[in-house]
């Protein structure tokens, strides 16, 4: 479970949760994604960037290759929405931008939006793809067609987008 306050939450056994944030400092968790293939990988979507385990959570890295940094504590731009391709290549990982920390408020003048970001390698270095229609808005879901992997849906905080070609272009 992951959450923003307290950080990230494991359970091995009947729902007992310790806290595990061994290494792992932005305890603002919006997204968690377990990779397909290897159980002992798993993503999260914080409000500083996407972090990565390898052990099953023992110790967290910070993938921010080809994110923006922000003002804020020299994080890279918040991380709502990932996506893990379940087609075979689990180096294929997707991330959607939101706010950082606006807590219910407009978002705040010059908050980094409509961007969506792909990985090819595990999440070591990250390309952009911008979205216009999506500027003023967070992206909150991205669900990867589980019979085509070249499609994808993407769901800001009023809208729909597909993706036909792994996320390079977008249609509403």
């Amino acid at each position: 479970i992951g959450g923003d306050v307290s950080g990230l939450f494991v359970s091995t056994n009947n729902f007992n949760f310790t806290v595990q944030n061994k290494e792992f400092m932005n305890k603002y968790i919006q997204s968690i994604v377990f990779d397909p293939i290897d159980k002992n990988i798993i993503y999260l979507g914080t409000r500083g960037g996407v972090a990565k385990t390898i052990d099953g959570g023992q110790s967290w890295i910070m993938l921010r290759s080809g994110f923006k940094n922000i003002l804020t504590f020299n994080l890279s731009e918040p991380v709502y929405a990932l996506a893990v391709d379940r087609s075979g290549n689990n180096n294929i990982i997707y991330a959607g931008l939101g706010v950082e920390r606006n807590f219910g408020k407009q978002h705040p003048a010059g908050a980094v939006l409509g961007y969506f970001y792909k990985s090819t390698d595990g999440g070591i270095t990250w390309f952009q793809t911008y979205i216009p229609s999506i500027t003023n808005e967070s992206i909150m879901s991205i669900v990867i067609d589980p019979i085509n992997s070249s499609k994808i849906y993407l769901l800001s905080e009023s809208k729909l987008f597909i993706s036909q070609n792994r996320g390079d272009t977008w249609t509403q």
